[in-house]
């Protein structure tokens, strides 16, 4: 070999010890082209605030609901995009109706003070159709025969420590909101799945309110709940949630092969949902613009999944029902975005030691970017469980911002929590993570249950 060739191949070797091999110069450079075109522009967050301007309260199954299916239908075919929909099935629904609630404070030998406190209907359970009357009592021990037939005072934080409905005999339950400014709230943090079975009625009033009502009831006072109105569960909605596929190119079957991110759709009625999950879907949105943008095509198909039911739990798992054995194989990976409105800052592996280096690889182009949380541990919701039972190797990304239980579910959720640099890191760090596995040379381990 002459030296001017081995003098080539030397500096060959140098080159690929300090930059990488072609295909990692190739796959950085792709990432640096996400990041240019992610914060050239403050699209997103426009979008995202016209998305909750216009379809506030998604509850599943409602007008809003329905709107936002054809936002983001239009938003993919706008793209180019392979627009498709999940299987049809119906969901109950759930609209929320009208609470008057009102305090009878009795003191011997004086008259009753009657006093209106603001109050909101929890979902899924019954409304009153007649105006109720019944004492009031602080939370007796569970089972507790004091608590039938009466309307029983209780925390948000006492119910979601609940394993299964506690006061199944009583008349109604009063949660105490537990959020700042005097916010009424429902969701699924304040105890909503406790009470898919009994059923009670069940309404939401603030601390303030709670407050004075149990220092009426540690004064002695005879404490007396006059209540009617409520929310209506309604016979269920067809739905079919949106998904929009970036079609894979690659050779031996690598194009039927699927990265998949979950998008919670919906949201409940008190506020527009911008946390929960109006955020995501711009966040989602974006990344599939930037991904778009590319010159190169993935490897495998990307499929961004907008899920109605969320809420409720049930978009993850809808999806993951309706997948035939075959089609659950065909999903190789992917991430779920559980909401907040912040910078993405990692992954919850679930445990999964086996995945940590690979997820890390995912991230490594955005580590500057505040992307470097990858570790063990669960999702925040849970929203990946029903993939993983699949044994698709899905992982809920690490989402900074506002605490969701305090948000989600009330006036709160509003647009003006979410900043426009926070939306464009997330999309940027999104679809950098997105591509990696698209075009990754191996799948990652099926996920074991």
């Amino acid at each position: 070999m002459s030296p001017s060739s081995i003098g080539f191949r030397c500096a060959c070797t140098a080159w690929v010890a300090l930059l990488g091999s072609p295909a990692q110069v190739r796959a950085q450079g792709t990432a640096d082209e996400i990041r240019r075109t992610a914060f050239a522009s403050e699209h997103v967050h426009a979008e995202f605030v016209e998305f909750c301007d216009e379809h506030p309260a998604r509850l599943t199954g409602s007008a809003a609901h329905a709107g936002a299916v054809a936002f983001v239908r239009a938003a993919g075919e706008a793209l180019g995009l392979r627009v498709v929909a999940s299987p049809l099935r119906v969901e109950q629904t759930w609209e929320r109706g009208p609470v008057s609630l009102e305090v009878i404070l009795s003191k011997t030998g004086e008259e009753p003070l009657r006093v209106v406190m603001p109050a909101v209907a929890s979902p899924w359970t019954p409304g009153l159709l007649d105006a109720v009357e019944v004492p009031l009592r602080a939370p007796p021990a569970e089972g507790d025969e004091a608590a039938r037939e009466r309307a029983v005072l209780i925390s948000a934080r006492e119910l979601r420590s609940s394993t299964q409905h506690p006061y199944p005999d009583a008349a109604l339950i009063l949660v105490d909101s537990e959020r700042p400014h005097a916010l009424l709230a429902t969701g699924t943090a304040s105890g909503v799945p406790p009470f898919r079975e009994g059923p009670v009625p069940t309404a939401h009033i603030s601390s303030p309110d709670a407050a004075f009502l149990r220092r009426r009831l540690v004064a002695g006072d005879r404490v007396t709940i006059r209540v009617s109105g409520g929310g209506r569960c309604g016979t269920g909605a067809f739905l079919a949630d949106p998904c929009v596929d970036l079609v894979g190119v690659g050779a031996d079957g690598k194009s039927d092969e699927v990265v998949l991110v979950a998008v919670g759709l919906d949201s409940w009625d008190l506020g527009p949902g911008a946390l929960a999950d109006g955020a995501g879907v711009a966040v989602a949105l974006q990344a599939l613009r930037l991904l778009r943008s590319l010159e190169r095509r993935p490897q495998r198909t990307i499929r961004f999944a907008f899920l109605g039911g969320q809420a409720q739990g049930l978009g993850t798992k809808a999806y993951a029902a309706a997948l035939s054995a075959e089609d659950a194989a065909r999903h190789v990976g992917g991430f779920a975005l559980e909401g907040g409105g912040g910078r993405i800052l990692g992954l919850a592996l679930d445990g999964s030691e086996e995945h940590m280096e690979l997820a890390e690889g995912w991230f490594e182009p955005v580590r500057d970017l505040g992307a470097v949380d990858v570790g063990y541990r669960g999702s925040r919701t849970g929203m990946p469980a029903a993939l993983q039972a699949r044994g698709i190797p899905c992982f809920a990304l690490v989402v900074e911002g506002p605490d969701l239980p305090l948000v989600s579910g009330t006036r709160a959720d509003v647009p003006e929590l979410v900043d426009v640099h926070d939306l464009q890191q997330a999309a940027c760090v999104l679809a950098t993570a997105v591509w990696r596995l698209a075009n990754a040379p191996e799948a990652p381990p099926r996920f074991r249950r």
